[in-house]
């Protein structure tokens, strides 16, 4: 593995913690954090990302900063999602690669949303649709990915669950240290009857300084130049399109009220032109 740095460093150190906490809990303990963005390999049928020496310098580099928060991981193979690609595993020779199930491809549209806004997100909709254009920019862009239980569940994870991970003080003292630690400017809090989203609130940033823009959809901390969205979870049952307009709409009419926003959307397009797209992507096959 590369060496590890600065925020990724801390990261480990806050995870190594709260594996320490939670070594009683007989499921397994998954690793997140920045999502790997170096090669991308294929070997007997399976995708896997590989470690840069990058991660840490796009992520403060790009001007919208987007964090996915997350009640649990549900695949019990798999320790470390930042291995993950989002690509389908098992796929048969000229068949598309990308994955079609709603929480994969419900993240990569909102990402898209979040970083391309435009004043009309109907027609941002049809322009990405068919994937290929947003799920490019997903495997390049720094993306941030946190699970509030780190023990990996089962198809569900119930609200209680999750709630009695939220108040175990020493477990939770270390998660609200790592949400902190990445700094991220957009939270898109994924599911968890809102629980989520006053966990980010109240015990990340503690502060009276949140503003409510639109009921129960999104909160803003001008103090802290932060957007919380409490949102779905990626795997519900709502139309992709639906999901979309619900969350990129909100954001969309919360830009439009504030101007200044802009400025991060504008450059999100240098960033991308100029850093993105300049990396090298490789993609490796091993038979």
């Amino acid at each position: 593995m590369n060496e590890i740095r600065g925020i990724l460093k801390h990261n480990e150190d806050l995870l190594d913690k709260m594996e320490n906490v939670l070594k009683n809990e007989k499921s397994n303990f998954v690793r997140d954090g920045l999502l790997y963005r170096g090669e991308i390999h294929y070997c007997d049928g399976c995708w896997e990302r590989h470690q840069s020496t990058e991660e840490e310098s796009l992520w403060l580099k790009s001007p919208i900063k987007v964090m996915f928060l997350m009640k649990d991981y549900t695949n019990e193979s798999m320790n470390d999602i930042r291995y993950e690609t989002g690509r389908k595993n098992y796929i048969k020779e000229g068949q598309s690669y990308i994955k079609r199930d709603a929480f994969t491809m419900n993240i990569v549209y909102w990402l898209y949303g979040l970083t391309h806004l435009t004043y009309n997100v109907s027609a941002l909709y049809s322009e990405i649709k068919d994937g290929y254009k947003c799920f490019h920019f997903y495997e390049m862009y720094p993306l941030l990915r946190i699970n509030c239980k780190k023990i990996s569940g089962g198809s569900t994870c119930d609200n209680k669950t999750l709630q009695n991970y939220l108040e175990n003080i020493e477990y939770s003292q270390l998660l609200s240290q790592q949400i902190s630690l990445f700094d991220a400017n957009i939270i898109v809090c994924c599911g968890g009857g809102g629980r989520i989203a006053s966990f980010v609130k109240e015990q990340c940033y503690s502060t009276d300084s949140w503003q409510q823009f639109e009921k129960e959809s999104l909160w803003y901390n001008k103090n802290h130049d932060k957007l919380i969205f409490d949102s779905y979870h990626p795997s519900c049952r709502y139309s992709r399109q639906e999901l979309f307009e619900g969350i990129i709409g909100c954001y969309q009419r919360f830009v439009e009220e504030n101007q200044y926003f802009q400025k991060k959307l504008d450059d999100m397009k240098e960033f991308e032109e100029n850093i993105l797209e300049q990396r090298p992507f490789q993609v490796i096959y091993w038979k």
